[in-house]
């Protein structure tokens, strides 16, 4: 995800956890990496974990939810579980207690929202450059974010308040 969290101070020097249900038997969550590194090569990548069962958001959210507070404050979490990766929908940008959140809106971070209220969300829709070009990977947005200075970006972002989600059903 190349995206930008114009509203947000991000160090120079990020720590990024990737949370997928990619798994480790083709080379996504390797893509990822580099695609973060290659725009910010001083960046500290964790992998919190490839191993969510597919597409199960509500397993990938508690797993989020139960060890970012682990995280040193500034902390920019990706998070990848998405049974319709691919398609057009929208991208959430949150600020959640000294942490920064980044996943598909399908109810990934509503678990962390629940322990963590966020002070701002950010819906970025398919008709945005920025997502547009989150399709293939999307792992390059704190990297990019993070390596740009505060006000450098054309793309922008709508900023919306947004509660968790009604209870959902998954297989």
């Amino acid at each position: 995800i190349i995206i930008c969290f114009k509203y947000l101070m991000i160090t120079s020097v990020p720590i990024i956890t990737l949370t997928t249900d990619f798994g480790l038997l083709d080379p996504y969550v390797g893509v990822m990496k580099g695609r973060i590194l290659a725009r910010c090569p001083l960046a500290r990548v964790i992998d919190l974990t490839h191993g969510v069962p597919p597409g199960r958001a509500d397993i990938g959210g508690l797993l989020l939810a139960r060890t970012a507070a682990h995280f040193p404050p500034g902390t920019i979490h990706v998070a990848v579980v998405d049974p319709d990766v691919g398609t057009d929908r929208p991208i959430l940008v949150a600020e959640a207690g000294d942490h920064r959140f980044i996943a598909p809106d399908n109810g990934l971070l509503d678990e962390v929202f629940r322990q963590i209220p966020p002070a701002r969300v950010h819906r970025l829709g398919p008709d945005t450059a920025v997502a547009r070009s989150a399709r293939p990977s999307s792992a390059s947005a704190p990297a990019w974010r993070s390596a740009k200075p505060s006000g450098s970006s054309r793309r922008t972002a709508s900023e919306t308040r947004i509660s968790p989600s009604p209870a959902r059903s998954f297989r």
